[in-house]
């Protein structure tokens, strides 16, 4: 998602630009190395089960799409307490199912 604003803010007038993406990809693989994010494993066929019912409540109303559905549902099958996003969409449906959405 983070090289993907480098090309949807192209034009825009505080652009998002490679050196941006790359400063951040580097912070992530910092804060992993320190422990302060750390990967979790899914139980996927719960995951899949709260994507299910995630979309069935919120996808006809905030255009949900599935990837998204995905990671509002994983976050909340691991019982996630915050929710990084920079997607609109995304940012709806983790809103609409209670998790403290950020930045």
């Amino acid at each position: 998602m983070i090289r993907q604003l480098v090309f949807r803010t192209k034009g825009e007038r505080d652009p998002i630009t490679d050196s941006d993406a790359q400063a951040a990809l580097s912070q992530i693989d910092e804060d992993i190395g320190s422990g302060k994010l750390f990967e979790q494993p899914l139980p996927w066929s719960e995951v899949m089960m709260a994507s299910e019912r995630i979309g069935k409540a919120h996808t006809s109303a905030l255009g949900v799409r599935g990837l998204d559905l995905l990671n509002v549902a994983a976050a909340v099958t691991i019982k996630s307490r915050v929710f990084l996003t920079f997607d609109n969409r995304q940012r709806a449906v983790a809103q609409a199912v209670g998790l403290q959405v950020k930045p």
